[in-house]
């Protein structure tokens, strides 16, 4: 299928993965994630006193999020990332640190992609999960992208999903309930087109087919709300906690208020069979 005149849409397999390993980088490096660079002690055990997760990156960044909800900017980078708690700008000529703003330790980085997470292995192992659902869009190159499975019992590489399964223990909700968006993303020089949205509405149309009464993602993006809300009735996501490894948060939408008219007019604005 087609998005818009020049965009191919086609389902994530392991025939198009290789498209998802060179842009999965460049999305996750880009605002608000700013994924270039970790503290070396990323690497240490949970439970190490000296495990740090203080982000570096070398872009600078003069993007911020308005979230409507609360009035109030949310990931804001204009002032060399330092009201993003753990993301810290480096200059060109070197960091001007000699040590870890986080862990005090000497400044010592790895890519946050290969090295601290290896990106090939994510996406392998996502597309593996069951119940696995994802979409991806060409122009020439890959562009943009969107997945999602049905909930894990064990741990991903990149979701404590047995920590969360305690956390949704108290909330009273089912594993077996829920359907996990993991992924959505394009790159800076496509954004604010619908592809993002596009993408979204397809994986959210197929995911409503299997009948799971409960749509849950993690994220700190406030435009993926905004982006749900108009396909969830106008509902705002439940906010159920925050996550325990990282600083995002989960929420959670009932496919009961999901609009399968307006998804479906969100994919067909854009998407041409």
């Amino acid at each position: 299928m087609k998005l818009s005149d020049n965009i191919l849409v086609e389902p994530i397999s392991i025939n198009n993965a290789s498209s998802l390993f060179r842009i999965y980088k460049e999305v996750f490096q880009g605002h608000p994630w700013h994924e270039d660079f970790v503290c070396i002690n990323s690497k240490r055990e949970d439970g190490d006193s000296k495990k740090c997760m203080t982000q570096y990156t070398k872009n600078l960044c003069i993007n911020y999020d308005f979230n409507k909800n609360t009035g109030t900017t949310e990931n804001d980078c204009r002032k060399s990332y330092q009201k993003r708690d753990t993301i810290f700008i480096l200059s060109e000529e070197g960091s001007g640190l000699e040590k870890c703003v986080g862990c005090g330790d000497e400044l010592r980085l790895i890519e946050f992609y290969p090295e601290f997470i290896n990106h090939k292995d994510l996406i392998t192992e996502a597309m593996g999960e069951k119940g696995f659902i994802g979409y991806i869009a060409h122009n020439n190159n890959p562009v943009g992208f969107s997945w999602g499975y049905e909930f894990q019992y064990k741990d991903t590489l990149t979701v404590h999903f047995s920590e969360v399964l305690e956390l949704l223990n108290t909330r009273g909700i089912l594993p077996e309930e829920i359907f996990y968006g993991s992924e959505v993303g394009v790159v800076n020089r496509f954004q604010n087109q619908g592809i993002g949205s596009a993408l979204s509405a397809l994986r959210l149309l197929k995911a409503k087919e299997k009948q799971f009464p409960f749509f849950l993602t993690r994220t700190i993006n406030p435009y993926i709300h905004i982006m749900l809300k108009k396909m969830f009735s106008g509902k705002e996501g439940e906010f159920l906690f925050k996550d325990p490894e990282r600083s995002s948060k989960w929420f959670k939408w009932s496919f009961s208020d999901f609009n399968v008219d307006e998804a479906e007019k969100i994919a067909s604005t854009l998407i041409k069979y």
